[in-house]
């Protein structure tokens, strides 16, 4: 069964979150309903400049606001590691933004963690598709 409305947060205000609200604005019938930034000023601006309804620093208010449907973890790759180990329990369905750790023993923890909480999550691996990345495997093709 389809929703009417699907709900999506976002925990991370740097640049790149202004990509990821400018997709997400395009996709019909989503509401992004909140950013979550590790600093209450950065995620203010993100909020009045993208309209987003609620803005904190507190991720324990943050989870509990709303409902959602999905979050889109997109923190620096010093905090990823300890906030996806922080929200994988709430079994909320994420798109983590890589690396999803800055180590093997980070990694192999937050397999350990999903797999008590079997929360749905995809990694984003979109560089792949980057100009300098085509090039850089075109000239290994030969």
């Amino acid at each position: 069964m389809y929703k009417d409305q699907i709900n999506i947060g976002i925990i991370g205000s740097g640049h790149i979150s202004d990509f990821h609200i400018e997709v997400i604005k395009y996709i019909k019938n989503v509401n992004l309903c909140s950013i979550y930034s590790k600093t209450l000023n950065n995620a203010k601006k993100k909020s009045i400049k993208h309209k987003i309804g609620f803005f904190t620093d507190n991720l324990d208010l943050f989870i509990k606001k709303y409902q959602y449907d999905g979050l889109l973890v997109i923190v620096s790759a010093d905090k990823i590691y300890s906030i996806t180990s922080k929200i994988l329990k709430f079994k909320i369905p994420l798109l983590i933004e890589k690396p999803v750790g800055l180590s093997i023993k980070e990694l192999k923890d937050l397999i350990k963690i999903n797999k008590k909480f079997n929360t749905p999550n995809l990694i984003g691996l979109n560089r792949r598709h980057y100009s300098s990345f085509k090039k850089v495997h075109s000239l290994l093709q030969g």
